[in-house]
């Protein structure tokens, strides 16, 4: 049967249509079709009648390219060409190009581009394809490695989405290696995983995100779990995680949140809140502590490198509020973080009762203004002192500018002078505390010498130095204002100290002085040497001694003698600065929290013994 000649169509909203048809082969001239604002519109349809010859199956086949205009799924589309075949009465196969002159959705505006899509039985794939346009105001490129989409099912995948979106110097990086998802009523979801990126300027690194995806009405929205962390080449705290992290793009800004929590712990942390406007690619964080407790559990070198080798054993609540503020500009940072009572032990001794609250002017770069205070309950350096105060600014870089210090200590004051620690690398750390109006008797209590006791008032400095393999004093000296008394009554071991060497014994068993210096040296994990000068004459009496001379001579109950005495005590300068060694052996930490591990005995003090008191005095 052979069929030729004209047909029009038109009428009940079908549209005007001139099909010729001759020689077993047709071409159909469809009229544009518009309705509710979209369009399409058909090429000359070219129809064709196979009887299963030139490799075609026996059937109608059909070929023309449709171009297609309006809104779709909150989006809309202008020029969008795709060609449409069928080839024995099936879909037709193989690669097809698909282009459009713009498409936009949720204010992403795409350039015209062209992909080609080869079609495979049921299902659609795409190659390499490299995408380009504007997401608000600022330039974005989307590119995939691969994609697929299963006409059946309205399945579909994308491996190797890369996202760049530039908004400044630093562009925003998003890549997901793997994303599938289906369309189903209306609306597209699915899963990602392996996910990671970056927002612009600001110093934070995102990774292993995996989670769900959906759009609809316009909107996209994910929940996943994610890791953050530091993009600072020298980073300031590690990595932390969120496992509910929440986030919605609609209309061209982006809100989302979610708890961050410690990966090692699972402790929370922090409640996080992001907003980021596309069209003006700027946006803020609030990072919220409601309050954070450090003890057994959770540790600061958990959050952070800085504090390794600087405290540790922290016990205490820690509360405040973060933000950051980011713009084509730059990122600013800003918080505010207090505790009301925290232990800890420090590189320069046990804390206790640190109290007080910091500034951040930089929350990223951790600065702060000047002017930051803390106060302190208790610190022991080797020698307890309560109810100080320190001033401090956080300067760029991890370090620590000290202003000063102050604290009550043995009836005077004990002065931490201004200096500046760098936190940043294992540098040499210098402290130098000055004392005022000391009170010698209360000094030696603290101290624990045992059989010695003093009175006087002094003056002098106590420089500290930190370093990694310890911390010693050097230098340190203590002089008395005017004249007082001192006396030691301690045992002595060899009783054949010749007659200086008893007169010497007897005047210290009550001297009085006008003139006296303690120095200080050694290193304060070990022992520290103090040498003690004075000069002064005797006020107990002297007692017998029998003078070797040709005649014998008994002396006794002699005073007012003057002596000028030069004596060095070596000994452990209790624990001060045991906390830089327990960083290296956790063991000294084992001890004082579980004494009954491994009990240490107690020393006895050592005797005077020769050379120290030799008979030849």
């Amino acid at each position: 049967m052979n069929l030729a000649g004209q047909v029009q169509i038109s009428g009940g909203g079908f549209p005007v249509t001139s099909l010729i048809i001759q020689d077993g082969r047709g071409t159909a001239i469809v009229a544009p079709i518009s309705a509710g604002g979209s369009r399409l519109a058909l090429t000359p349809v070219k129809l064709t009648f196979n009887e299963g010859r030139r490799g075609f199956g026996k059937g109608l086949s059909v070929e023309t390219v449709a171009t297609i205009d309006g809104p779709f799924a909150g989006g809309i589309v202008r020029g969008l060409q795709v060609p449409l075949g069928l080839r024995g009465g099936q879909m037709a196969l193989g690669c097809l190009p698909v282009a459009f002159k713009s498409l936009s959705l949720s204010g992403l505006d795409l350039s015209p581009a062209k992909i080609n899509v080869c079609v495979e039985g049921g299902d659609a794939r795409i190659g390499a394809t490299r995408l380009a346009g504007r997401l608000g105001s600022s330039p974005i490129t989307l590119s995939a490695q691969s994609a697929r989409f299963a006409v059946a099912n309205g399945g579909f995948g994308v491996d190797g989405l890369a996202v760049r979106l530039a908004n400044g110097a630093e562009p925003t990086l998003l890549d997901v290696p793997k994303l599938s998802g289906s369309f189903s009523g209306g609306r597209a979801s699915g899963r990602y995983s392996g996910g990671s990126g970056r927002i612009g300027a600001v110093p934070l690194l995102l990774s292993e995100a995996a989670g769900d995806w959906a759009f609809a009405n316009g909107a996209f929205t994910t929940k996943a779990a994610l890791k953050i962390a530091d993009a600072a080449p020298d980073y300031r705290f590690n990595p932390v995680r969120s496992n509910d992290f929440a986030l919605r793009l609609v209309n061209g800004r982006i809100t989302g949140g979610g708890m961050l929590i410690a990966p090692k712990s699972g402790i929370s942390l922090a409640q996080v809140s992001i907003t980021h406007s596309l069209d003006r690619s700027s946006g803020q964080a609030i990072l919220d502590v409601p309050g954070l407790r450090f003890g057994q559990a959770l540790q600061p070198e958990e959050l952070t490198p800085i504090t390794l080798g600087v405290i540790a054993n922290v016990q205490g609540s820690v509360m405040g509020r973060g933000e950051i503020n980011w713009t084509p500009k730059g990122v600013t940072s800003s918080g505010a973080f207090r505790t009301d009572g925290m232990d800890m032990a420090a590189a320069f001794g046990p804390v206790q009762g640190l109290s007080g609250e910091i500034r951040l002017s930089d929350l990223l770069g951790l600065e702060t203004p000047p002017g930051q205070y803390v106060r302190i309950n208790a610190i022991n350096p080797g020698i307890a002192v309560l109810d100080g105060e320190i001033r401090y600014q956080l300067l760029p870089g991890l370090r620590t500018q000290i202003e000063g210090g102050r604290w009550p200590f043995a009836g005077g004051l004990l002065i931490l002078e201004p200096t500046i620690l760098d936190l940043n690398q294992a540098a040499e750390r210098r402290l130098t505390f000055r004392v005022e109006g000391l009170d010698i008797a209360r000094f030696i209590a603290a101290m624990e010498f045992e059989n010695i006791a003093a009175t006087g008032t002094f003056d002098g400095t106590l420089p500290m130095i930190f370093d990694a393999s310890g911390g010693r004093i050097e230098g340190g000296r203590l002089v008395a204002q005017s004249g007082g008394t001192l006396s030691y009554v301690g045992e002595i071991s060899n009783e054949n100290l010749g007659m200086m060497g008893r007169f010497a014994f007897d005047a210290l068993k009550s001297i009085k002085y006008d003139r006296l210096s303690v120095d200080l040296e050694g290193a304060i994990d070990g022992d520290v040497i103090t040498r003690i000068k004075f000069a002064g004459v005797n006020q107990a009496p002297l007692s017998g001694v029998r003078a070797k001379l040709p005649i014998p001579i008994k002396v006794t109950g002699l005073t007012n003698i003057p002596f000028i005495f030069n004596v060095t005590i070596t000994a452990k300068f209790r624990q001060l600065f045991e906390m830089a060694r327990s960083f290296n052996d956790p063991s000294v930490i084992i001890n004082r929290m579980l004494p009954q591990l491994e009990p240490v005995p107690k020393e006895s003090p050592k005797p005077v013994q020769p050379p120290e008191s030799s008979p030849k005095l």
